[in-house]
């Protein structure tokens, strides 16, 4: 954002970031005073192990041992945070849709099932799922259109950056901040797609038999 206003004619006296590629496209442009950049930070890659770890790990190049088993796998700031994130922040609407749905199907189907010699697994699968999918598919739905839209946790556990890919509503910021206008396009489909995931839910809902 600062390297875009940067040059588009912003002034700037001192320009200071952790990113080389940045500011080597401020050097090729020459936007930067001759022999002014300077290197005044830098960053070490810290591996933590076990005191009492076997093998013994010192380097990097230690990982490619065969005496090691398991190396743990970064969650925060990857896509499996916004996954995650995503996840944790609509699935109490999925819960709650589906515990309605659970709840309305006939406790005497169970029982029968269970004398016939079903598992609870089985009477799971072939009777509480198929029995109660007019509440899990639209709580499936409303869940979805809860993702899509989901920005505060997103944020805090993947972050917002257009080097990786980004969650819908975290591009939408990012490029209205960049481009210094508000696209309608973007926020439309995005409340386009909630408002059909909402139909779809209620048609669900009403298209339910009366008992």
């Amino acid at each position: 954002m600062l390297v875009q206003q940067i040059q588009e004619g912003a002034p700037a006296d001192l320009f200071f970031s952790a990113d080389e590629a940045k500011m080597d496209t401020l050097e090729k442009a020459g936007l930067l005073a001759s022999g002014s950049r300077e290197d005044l930070l830098g960053n070490t890659l810290v591996i933590v192990v076990p005191a009492d770890s076997d093998p013994r790990i010192t380097a990097t190049s230690d990982l490619t041992k065969p005496e090691v088993k398991r190396i743990t796998v970064e969650i925060a700031f990857t896509w499996r945070a916004v996954v995650l994130a995503t996840a944790v922040m609509s699935f109490p609407l999925f819960v709650r849709t589906a515990t309605v749905a659970f709840e309305e199907v006939d406790p005497r189907l169970e029982q029968i099932a269970r004398t016939l010699g079903k598992s609870r697994a089985q009477v799971f699968c072939s009777i509480m799922v198929p029995w109660s999918a007019r509440g899990l598919t639209p709580g499936t739905v409303l869940a979805f259109a809860r993702a899509l839209g989901e920005f505060g946790a997103t944020v805090m556990v993947a972050g917002n950056t257009r080097a990786r890919p980004q969650h819908c509503p975290c591009r939408l910021i990012t490029s209205s901040n960049l481009e210094r206008t508000t696209s309608l396009s973007a926020p439309g489909r995005i409340s386009s797609d909630r408002f059909r995931a909402l139909w779809l839910s209620e048609l669900w809902l009403t298209r339910r038999p009366k008992k």
